[in-house]
């Protein structure tokens, strides 16, 4: 389910600000790339990410840090206080 290299997105490596200030420099000029790597990219989140599925790692990382904190009123306070 990865994006495709130059097809439906740029790969850049984590946390490397200058890769990618020079990946969205390369798609701001070239126009006729960014449009049709848009609507690829588009189309590849359409058909591999379904909102209404949510996601098994991000609501277990959802229900371990909600399960750090308990709400009062409109405050969340560490649970550990």
């Amino acid at each position: 389910m990865k994006a495709r290299e130059g097809a439906s997105g740029l790969l850049v490596t984590p946390r490397d600000p200058e890769a990618l200030a020079n990946a969205m420099s390369r798609i701001a000029r070239r126009p006729e790339v960014r449009g049709p790597m848009g609507r690829a990219g588009r189309k590849h989140v359409e058909e591999n990410f379904d909102v209404n599925t949510p996601n098994g790692r991000f609501v277990e990382l959802y229900q371990q840090v909600a399960g750090q904190f308990r709400v009062i009123g409109r405050r969340a306070v560490d649970a550990c206080r």
